[in-house]
């Protein structure tokens, strides 16, 4: 597989709220807003990763089985 010529292109998330959520994670990364298609919201790519909102009608029970691990993009957002 260390051949494989696919990468992930974006991360799309299902939302009552799309517009809501997207604004925050817009905020909270420093990406803005740079497309309404249909039901997506999309936020502006950055290292070839693409981060849209599906606007959906029913909320999800459940567990949510995707995490977005986050962290700073220098030592300096450290405090070290």
């Amino acid at each position: 597989m260390a051949d494989s010529p696919l990468q992930i292109n974006a991360l799309i998330v299902d939302a009552t709220g799309s517009e809501r959520l997207a604004a925050f994670w817009s905020e909270l990364l420093g990406r803005t807003v740079v497309g309404r298609t249909g039901p997506y919201v999309w936020l502006r790519r950055e290292n070839g990763l693409g981060l849209g909102f599906q606007q959906t009608a029913r909320s999800k029970r459940g567990k949510n089985r995707m995490r977005l691990p986050l962290g700073p993009t220098s030592r300096e957002g450290t405090g070290r």
